[in-house]
């Protein structure tokens, strides 16, 4: 499968931006839990997209999610309550505008 040969070819840390990115957390946030800065942050999403030949983050979760599930090699422990702030909002149905 291609978009699991693309895959392959992220590094640890890219890998680890991406899993973080599919739970939904923000450039800010994986920057905090990489413990790196945030324009590393930004250069790791920078390298996903091109190595899987997307051209936004949904578009690299979304290929991702479908593979990161079955593949807990490299799986974080995340402290979601610490940086739920600044976790991307997520409607629910009784948030939606009628």
């Amino acid at each position: 499968m291609e978009a699991q040969a693309s895959l392959q070819r992220l590094t640890r840390r890219e890998h680890e931006a991406l899993q973080l990115l599919v739970r939904g957390y923000r450039n800010e946030a994986i920057a905090e839990q990489l413990f790196i800065s945030a324009a590393t942050a930004r250069t790791h999403i920078s390298n996903i997209l091109v190595k899987l030949g997307v051209h936004s983050q949904l578009e690299a979760v979304a290929l991702a999610a479908r593979f990161l599930n079955s593949d807990r090699r490299t799986a974080l422990p995340v402290d979601d309550a610490r940086l739920s702030r600044l976790m991307v909002p997520r409607l629910r149905v009784c948030d939606r505008p009628s």
